[in-house]
């Protein structure tokens, strides 16, 4: 087995749990300031595609950006932009 081999397993083994929004503030508090300029980027590992995101709407009802039953309102997502 190669190292990509691996690598790829690693990263399925942690899609395999759920990030919450309180583990991506714990990384970000990590990164050195100068990363927090950086574009927020998407990495779709199936892919191998990384994609910028656009927004982060928050799922209200009446909205015209983002209101679905399939999540909680008040729930903000990462909008990608395609």
């Amino acid at each position: 087995m190669g190292r990509a081999y691996f690598n790829h397993a690693n990263n399925f083994a942690k899609l395999i749990t759920n990030m919450t929004y309180k583990q991506l503030l714990e990384k970000l508090q990590q990164l050195p300031a100068d990363r927090l300029n950086d574009t927020v980027t998407v990495w779709n590992v199936w892919e191998d595609e990384f994609t910028p995101v656009s927004g982060a709407p928050v799922n209200k009802e009446g909205s015209e950006t983002l209101d679905t039953d399939v999540l909680d309102y008040g729930h903000i997502v990462l909008e990608l932009n395609n």
